[in-house]
């Protein structure tokens, strides 16, 4: 495994123990070990930059995530993983309940369930703690996976080295349920691609990321509304 790059936004003393030992270990790391902080509730991060999302529920902090970003940055927040996950959507198309958990449902995924939106692939690790699990991403172009046993650790090259408490096979599973559920979206997206021309200029996917932003039931109603326009 590659050297750990370096890390911020932590304590000295704790960044001293990951360049030691070479990882953040999600199960073992507290919020006084990092010292960057968003107080706001209604700050997110920009999801395309976020590699983890620790759970720190329950652990009698003001916080409950630690983020670990694109810049090396562990950052703590008071958003637990559950708000950030169901936050999801308003930076992405789909939404993590009504779009892709139906999906799962539907296809027989009903643990472990991913969220998968194009390129971003994010899955559960760890037992739950009041409720809330940690997301590492998966399929980043690059990163590197070590087993041992019932332990992983996943490098993200340049960006920072994580201890997960799963060994192979529950990555691999993990990995084979985001799988399922991309190609199920590839398969749909064949069968209803049109070959009749369409004046696009009108609809972007910002566009439709706005309305499906809070439509839950009506989500696809609104689009087609807007689309009729």
């Amino acid at each position: 495994m590659t050297k750990f790059p370096d890390v911020f936004g932590t304590t000295q003393e704790y960044r001293n123990k990951v360049l030691k030992k070479g990882y953040i270990d999600i199960q073992k790391i507290r919020p006084k070990d990092v010292v960057d902080v968003e107080d706001d509730r209604q700050w997110l991060p920009d999801f395309t930059q976020v590699f983890a999302i620790i759970n720190i529920t329950g652990t009698q902090s003001d916080y409950d995530s630690i983020l670990l970003m694109a810049n090396q940055r562990l950052v703590k927040c008071r958003l637990s993983p559950n708000q950030l996950v169901k936050r999801l959507d308003r930076q992405f198309l789909l939404h993590p309940k009504n779009d892709v958990g139906n999906v799962a449902k539907s296809i027989g995924i009903t643990r472990h369930v991913p969220y998968c939106c194009g390129d971003f692939l994010l899955v559960p690790v760890g037992s739950k703690a009041a409720s809330n699990n940690s997301w590492v991403r998966l399929s980043t172009g690059g990163e590197l996976w070590e087993h041992d046993g019932k332990k992983s650790l996943v490098n993200y090259p340049t960006t920072g080295v994580l201890r997960i408490p799963h060994g192979k096979g529950a990555i691999a599973g993990r990995r084979s349920k985001c799988f399922q559920i991309l190609a199920y979206y590839f398969y749909v997206a064949l069968a209803i691609l049109t070959t009749i021309e369409l004046d696009l200029g009108e609809i972007s996917v910002k566009k439709l990321r706005k309305i499906s932003q809070g439509k839950d039931d009506h989500f696809r109603e609104g689009i087609l509304r807007e689309l009729l326009e």
